[in-house]
């Protein structure tokens, strides 16, 4: 899976999870008012949905969606 797929996958399980029709990879969540709850969620249908690990820790430190999707990998 490339780099594209995986931050389309991240754009759409977030607008899904959030329930927010658009996001694009330079909005910030925190900033959008998600919460830590919400984040767990996005983690959570990520690795159900699509195999897709993302750290909880990489999703507090990052600054925007792009750079999160940069750091999501597949479950082993």
């Amino acid at each position: 899976m490339d780099d594209d797929s995986i931050q389309t996958i991240l754009l759409v399980t977030a607008q899904s999870v959030f329930d927010m029709k658009s996001l694009t990879p330079e909005d910030d969540l925190f900033a959008l008012g998600v919460t830590s709850v919400d984040a767990v969620r996005l983690v959570s249908a990520l690795e159900a949905d699509h195999g897709l690990v993302l750290d909880m820790e990489v999703v507090f430190e990052s600054e925007n969606l792009a750079e999160m999707a940069g750091k999501i990998v597949p479950v082993e």
